[in-house]
């Protein structure tokens, strides 16, 4: 079975959405998708089939203090970052960007959407079978990042961005029976991460103790993860798709690099196929 694994990354998983959008052109579908915060918003545009959709998302709604700033946080009451209006106002039948969710739901690729409890700080993986036609409150919670947003209430828990506890899914693809991977990094794939920035975070959310735990331990979970990305590669069961040297903020405002990224997602989306041939997988 072929998985693809997308750990999102704010605007910088523009990367991520070029690849998407040339799978989709060569008529390449894998057979499971699971992502992370904007990786997962990618992975349903790329289910749906709306090649060129999440780019609307980067180089235009992103850009509006209606989704991202002052204003979002007066709306939400505490958020810098208004998931509803991302993926509900925006994103339903009636929105400006609507989501196919009838492909959605007729595709046969498995869709899993990684949170994180916002009291246990543990991992929870949202199957596609619990979003609904104008619901995608489960994007919202895999999409809520700690250090801008309150917790997002979802089915009568509160979430996180999944980053905090599952950064970068393989063990779960693997877990759910994907032999194949496409994996789609934010950073490149020679990039451990240090453990100053997760310290960082941990330091200002004190007042959710287990998230703050976990965030401490960030870095390590990360390159554990890494490090097993970096072993399938090596034994051909895995291609690891990364930008080469990334300057881009996570809330860039430059519309010509994150163009420029999308552009370089987009060019080595095409190893995909050639992996794909390697490995004897087959598309549809």
């Amino acid at each position: 079975m072929l998985g693809i694994i997308d750990v999102g990354g704010a605007n910088r998983a523009v990367f991520a959405d070029g690849v998407f959008d040339r799978l989709l052109e060569e008529g390449i579908m894998a057979d499971y998708c699971i992502g992370v915060s904007a990786g997962a918003a990618n992975c349903i545009s790329y289910i749906a089939k709306q090649k060129g959709r999440n780019l609307e998302f980067y180089t235009k709604y992103n850009f509006s203090s209606r989704s991202i700033g002052l204003f979002a946080w007066l709306k939400t009451g505490g958020s810098f970052v208004d998931l509803n209006y991302i993926y509900g106002t925006l994103s339903n039948s009636n929105g400006k960007c609507p989501l196919d969710f009838e492909a959605v739901k007729a595709s046969p690729a498995q869709f899993k959407i990684v949170a994180t409890d916002s009291e246990t700080a543990e991992p929870v993986y949202f199957d596609k079978s619990l979003l609904q036609q104008d619901d995608y409150r489960a994007i919202c919670a895999s999409s809520c990042t700690p250090e801008v947003c309150k917790p997002y209430p979802y089915n009568g828990r509160r979430y996180f961005d999944g980053y905090v506890s599952d950064p970068l899914p393989v063990e779960r693809a693997l877990s759910d029976g994907c032999d194949r991977l496409v994996i789609i990094l934010t950073l490149p794939k020679t990039h451990m991460r240090s453990s100053r920035s997760f310290e960082r975070q941990a330091e200002k959310l004190k007042k959710y103790p287990a998230i703050s735990g976990k965030l401490k331990q960030g870095a390590d979970l990360y390159n554990r993860e890494l490090q097993l990305c970096l072993e399938l590669e090596e034994a051909g069961k895995a291609l690891i798709l990364h930008p080469e040297f990334v300057q881009l903020h996570p809330l860039e405002k430059d519309k010509s690099k994150i163009l420029a990224l999308y552009q370089e997602g987009y060019e080595k989306g095409a190893k995909v196929k050639d992996f794909l041939k390697a490995s004897q997988c087959t598309w549809e």
